[in-house]
Order: C-alpha cells, then structure tokens, then sequence
C-alpha cells in the first residue's frame, strides 16, 4: 500500500472544474444514444403523433430540465399598523402592474 490510510497523493485534491472520468463515460455514452435515437427531426414526429394532452405533460416535464424550480415565497405583512394612504398606494401599484401585464398580452 503506497499510502496511509485517510491519505492520498493529491492532498489537496482534484482541481476544480475537473470531471470524473467515469461520468464523463457516461456522460459520452448517453450523447450518443440521444443523438441516435431522438434527432429533433424525430422528436417534431413523435410530438406530432402525441395526443395534445401527452403533449402539453411532455412538454412540462421537458421544461424542468431548463428552467430552475420555483421556490414557494411567503410574505407577511401586518395590514394592520398601514395608513389608507399606504394601503392605496400598495393597491394602486398593483393594479398597475396588472395593467402592464395585460398589455404585454
């Protein structure tokens, strides 16, 4: 046994940034396979024979991969202590960041 146990010959480890060779093979292996097997061309194809509802969950499932996942958000706010000038005004913004919203659409 070259070293001690709990020691290696890098101690201060692998550099950042560098990949495992093991998931890289994989990484390699599955490009192929999708490349192979599921060309846009082919995927236009299987989307068209979809039924519009397998399409949408497709879709939906497919927009997971891109987009990061939303984290619920929770705001507290006592109501209470606000002056009616306050609260028109938080009322007021609102709607019209809706109206802006509308007509974005």
């Amino acid at each position: 046994m070259k070293f001690k146990s709990g020691e290696s010959g890098n101690p201060e480890g692998r550099t950042p940034g560098t990949v495992n060779k093991v998931t890289q093979e994989v990484r390699t292996k599955l490009e192929g396979i999708l490349n192979k097997h599921f060309s846009s061309e082919q995927l236009a194809k299987d989307l068209k024979e979809m039924k519009p509802r397998e399409r949408i969950n497709m879709f939906l499932r497919l927009l997971e991969f891109v987009l990061p996942k939303q984290k619920a958000m929770e705001l507290k706010l006592d109501f209470e202590v606000l002056s009616d000038q306050d609260l028109d005004k938080i009322i007021n913004s609102l709607i019209h960041k809706a109206d802006e919203q509308d007509g974005e659409n």
